[in-house]
């Protein structure tokens, strides 16, 4: 939807009649008609953040991301990553020369620290409790 946007912004901008431009607006946003410019672009807009947030979802819902795409999820640097992968830290594998996570991995490993560090908090808690008793 958002190529059909970008056209209509330039049929606006370069044909100065609004028969054309209607005509062009028809193909885009359904019932057209009578609606008033300032109607018009904000369905427009509208239609463009719908296909954002498709595009963005599709993105995140990648089932093997690469590095970039793995820290950016994961929250650390790519530097950080390249550490946990040669210190075996992480689950990735190589494609080629290049490594690659696959994020229902990612998902468990980290389902698996966070679960190891609420029972070691929870640890530290009952020693602290039993030496001040």
């Amino acid at each position: 939807m958002s190529r059909g946007f970008f056209g209509l912004i330039y049929a606006r901008r370069t044909e100065s009649s609004a028969a054309v431009w209607s005509e062009k607006i028809r193909g885009v946003i359904p019932r057209a008609d009578g609606m008033s410019e300032c109607t018009l672009l904000v369905q427009i807009g509208a239609e463009v953040l719908r296909g954002a947030r498709k595009s963005a979802i599709m993105a995140d819902s990648r089932e093997v991301m690469n590095i970039r795409q793995a820290s950016h999820y994961l929250g650390v640097s790519p530097d950080t990553l390249y550490k946990y992968v040669g210190e075996q830290k992480i689950p990735a594998f190589k494609l080629g020369n290049r490594w690659r996570f696959k994020k229902s991995r990612l998902d468990q490993w980290m389902e698996e620290k966070s679960s190891q560090m609420e029972v070691g908090m929870k640890k530290q808690r009952a020693a602290k409790a039993a030496g001040t008793q």
